[in-house]
Order: structure tokens, then sequence, then C-alpha cells
């Protein structure tokens, strides 16, 4: 009997360590659960000489971490670095609504290779049902392909099929929570068309003329060249553009100032008027005459 004894206990301590490493680990200070789902990403970006363009990334496999906050709300990290965080509201435990201006910066391969991209939320959705995390986000977003050339876009983020991992990830949540900071203002890109600040003409008072004239009497240069004006605000370029034909940006530069510009190219007629809706450097020009100094820029404030 007790040799039996002896071998019940053997066998039990052989199974400790098998039963200890197949169990799940429950969290610990500062560890946190991990989803890993599909990513899908839809973009549609905007090119001043053919307009919005549609394309679809390739699907990724993503494991993304969810960090409680406090309260109602927790942070979903897109990637491991922490440079893509989604503050989400849950009202309730199987939906929460995704915080507008969270910044996320990311990286495409594109035509000419990799692109920097700075993204800021401008809302969405993030589910968690029956185990399964998925989410649906909308972008804002930036792409640099160069020191000067910015292009811009709209992306959706889906997620699908997020399932709990294994993985516990030992993660700060004090950064994670982070409050999203302040969308910074626009760019100069003056140096671009070498406009100085006294060289600027005001024209965001309402009463105020806001003209570009090129041509006739002015031959190929633009009057004024350095334009400020509010946002909402429109602009009319006058003058034979049968003549002097007017293109979004410089042709030394893919560069077209601030992304999303509103001008576009424009060949016939005197006249073309434009809105400005966003705030920016506006960057345009004559294609044959930019050596020469014909090109100008709108600044929107």
């Amino acid at each position: 009997m007790r040799s039996v004894r002896m071998k019940l206990l053997a066998a039990v301590g052989a199974l400790a360590p098998m039963l200890s490493g197949g169990c799940p680990s429950t969290p610990s200070e500062g560890q946190h659960p991990v989803w890993c789902a599909s990513l899908d990403v839809h973009e549609q970006f905007f090119v001043p000489s053919s307009g919005p363009v549609e394309q679809d990334f390739p699907q990724e496999q993503r494991c993304m971490a969810l960090v409680e906050c406090g309260g109602t709300e927790r942070a979903l990290m897109i990637d491991p670095e922490g440079q893509c965080t989604l503050l989400v509201d849950f009202a309730t435990p199987d939906q929460g609504v995704v915080r507008t201006g969270t910044r996320c910066e990311s990286t495409h391969s594109r035509i000419g290779g990799a692109s920097r991209e700075i993204g800021y939320t401008t809302g969405g959705t993030v589910t968690l049902r029956n185990g399964v995390l998925e989410a649906s986000v909308d972008w804002d977003v930036e792409i640099r392909t160069s020191d000067v050339t910015r292009l811009g876009a709209v992306q959706k983020y889906a997620i699908r099929n997020g399932f709990t991992s294994p993985e516990l990830r030992k993660l700060d949540p004090e950064g994670a929570c982070r409050e999203p900071e302040p969308r910074p203002g626009p760019e100069d890109f003056s140096e671009v068309v070498g406009c100085t600040p006294q060289d600027f003409v005001d024209a965001s008072a309402d009463s105020a003329e806001r003209v570009v004239r090129f041509g006739n009497e002015l031959g190929n240069r633009y009057s004024p060249r350095c334009l400020s004006i509010a946002a909402g605000q429109t602009v009319s370029f006058q003058g034979p553009f049968q003549t002097y034909g007017l293109m979004p940006g410089v042709p030394a530069s893919i560069s077209t100032g601030a992304p999303f510009t509103p001008i576009t190219y424009v060949f016939f007629s005197d006249r073309k008027d434009f809105t400005f809706p966003l705030a920016g450097d506006f960057i345009y020009s004559n294609g044959l005459y930019a050596a020469v100094g014909m090109t100008g820029m709108i600044r929107v404030r």
C-alpha cells in the first residue's frame, strides 16, 4: 500500500509542471489582454490633376492590446510600438465610440517607395460581442512622400474577427491612455515660392477684393503673388489661361503645399474661382514660366 501511494505522489509531481504550463496566463499588474484580428484599409487620396483615387491595401494580421483607462474609457493600441492608439468611450459594455482627434503615424508602400502617413481620427466604433473584437475607424490622413510633398487622403480601418490571444502584453496604462495633443497648425511652405511675411496681401476682411491677376500688362507674373485669406473664402484668378495655364504646385516639386488643395489645372477661359475651406499654404504656378518667377501662394488661416 505504501508503495502504491508513493507511485501516485510521484505521478502527480511529474504532471504538475505540465498542468501549470497549460493553464492560461492571468493578468498581473501592467499586463493587458491582446486581441489578434485582420485589418483592412480602404483609402481615397486626392491628386490635384485627377481628383480622388481609391485603393485597398493588402490585408494585415494585427495583434493589438486593449487597456483599461478608468471609467468607461479604454485605449486600443493598434500597433505594438504605440504609434497608433485609439481612445474609445464604452458607454455600454459591448460597444464604444472612438474619440476624434487621436493621432496615428504609419507607413504604406506606394509607387516610388514607402510613405509616411499622419492621420487623425474623425469617428468610428469598437464592439466587443461574444468574445469577438471588431472596429470601424475613419481617419483624415496627410501623406508625406518627401520633406515638402503633402497629399490628402481619407482612410477607413476595418478590424474584423478579433479573438483574444494567450499572450499578455506589458504596457504603461498612463502612456496608452494619454490625452491626444492638439492637432498642430498649418505648415509654412512660403519658402517654396519665396513669399516673405512682408509680401502677403491680407484679403481676409469680408469687404476685401480677392483676385489674382496675370497676363496682359502683367505678363508672366501674378499680382498679388502672395495672398492671405480666411478659411471658407473664394479667390478669383483672372487672366488669359490659354497663354498662361495654371497648375497646382510648382514644376520643380510635386508639392502643392498643404494637402487637399482646391487649385486645379486650368488652360482655357479668362476666369476661374477657387474656394478654400481648409487652412494651409496652397501653392500654384505656370508650368512654362515658373522658373522665371510665375509662382504664387494662397495662405489660408
